[in-house]
């Protein structure tokens, strides 16, 4: 028997033709007032802004992947339902539906410019200087400055140059990496940019807008070096 099925069904159901094949990822349990729309709509935002096409690609990718295959599937999903997300462990979701900017050369912000430059220095400059900060018991974390040596200053309380601060939380995790833009200086009062521990950066003011975002393997490799020098601190400092 030839199953029938309505012209906007059939329309679905050849867009998700062209979507890619992909492997389930994280669990996600639907809230009262989740949409399809809006799940897609926040995972694509976490890099740019999406557009309408985007966003319509991903929510059928994700309808794809749950086997909700007609429009009437996709609008009945209920609180406390659970479905997957697409797995975007080693590629982004915007990658998932647009595979050309795998390929494709896309500049880098300033922000992202201003993290490889600390990340060059805190990985490969054997001169740097770490200092912790004098134990403060608010938060139960301990703050570290890294700074490298210059050479330009006489002076042994002026020669260093800040590179970049972060914290060592209760839980043994880096927290707070705060670091200045090698462009230009956009906050005079204080570091330029933060680093949150999902990659993105985000500037350092109350309105801490998107300025980029790092691969996970990055910040893993980023952490593991600022823990390094943590655990290896003796030097104090105000």
């Amino acid at each position: 028997m030839v199953e029938k099925i309505s012209a906007e069904n059939a329309y679905v159901r050849s867009m998700m033709d062209k979507l890619p094949d992909n492997a389930k990822g994280q669990k996600y349990t639907i809230k009262r007032g989740d949409s399809l729309w809006n799940l897609a709509k926040a995972e694509l935002n976490k890099t740019k802004q999406a557009t309408n096409a985007e966003i319509s690609k991903y929510m059928l990718l994700i309808a794809k992947l749950n086997g909700l295959d007609t429009v009437e599937k996709m609008n009945s999903i209920k609180a406390e339902e659970t479905i997957y997300m697409p797995d975007t462990e080693f590629v982004s979701a915007r990658e998932l539906i647009n595979p050309e900017y795998i390929d494709k050369e896309v500049p880098l912000t300033s922000a992202e410019q201003s993290f490889e430059n600390v990340m060059d220095i805190v990985l490969n400059d054997e001169s740097i200087i770490t200092k912790k900060v004098y134990p403060h018991s608010w938060d139960n974390s301990t703050m570290y400055h890294v700074y490298t040596q210059r050479n330009d200053r006489a002076s042994d309380f002026s020669n260093a140059s800040p590179v970049l601060s972060f914290s060592v939380n209760k839980d043994g995790n880096v927290d707070d990496i705060a670091f200045e833009d090698v462009n230009c200086d956009t906050n005079r009062y204080g570091y330029d940019y933060n680093l949150n521990r999902d990659g993105t950066i985000v500037t350092n003011d109350y309105h801490k807008q998107n300025r980029g975002k790092i691969s996970g393997e990055d910040f893993q490799k980023f952490e593991t070096k600022l823990k390094n020098l943590a655990g290896n601190c003796i030097t104090y400092t105000f």
